[in-house]
């Protein structure tokens, strides 16, 4: 059999379940999730909350925006009260963006609300036994993701 044949079915498979799980994504993530922040703030925390500190440089990169952007974003959110910046530990003359106690709590409360959303929109819309199917394919994934 040529690889073509082959390697096609694993394509659109890929594709498809990229295409799910973005959707999904943004299902989960509705803008305005947390009441009074922007969705950059709501973004930099969540960052915040999965890596740990950052410096404003590295979180302006990995969200693509500009310095001097990320810079006023990370104001409010010290305004806030929801993060604060400490002096990076190897070199004391750069800072990093570190979580307050307030802003953990406030990103624990916005996941178990996606959490919440997501299994009551997998109860409307899936049967029991999908609901099991389910299961079983993300045993499947997760045990993918170990072997990537």
């Amino acid at each position: 059999m040529d690889e073509t044949t082959t390697e096609e079915p694993a394509l659109r498979l890929a594709q498809r379940l990229r295409l799910a799980t973005d959707r999904l994504r943004r299902v989960v993530r509705q803008p305005g999730r947390l009441d009074g922040l922007t969705r950059s703030e709501e973004m930099v925390l969540s960052r915040l909350f999965r890596h740990g500190e950052l410096t404003t440089a590295a979180l302006a990169q990995q969200e693509a925006l500009r310095p001097q952007t990320m810079g006023a974003v990370v104001r409010a959110l010290v305004e806030k009260g929801l993060v604060t910046k400490v002096p990076d530990e190897t070199d004391r003359r750069r800072e990093n963006v570190r979580l307050t106690d307030d802003g953990v709590a406030a990103m624990a409360q916005v996941n178990e609300r996606r959490d919440r959303d997501l299994a009551s929109l997998l109860e409307r819309e899936l049967t029991t036994d999908q609901r099991a199917q389910l299961s079983t394919v993300l045993s499947m994934l997760e045990d993918l993701g170990h072997h990537a």
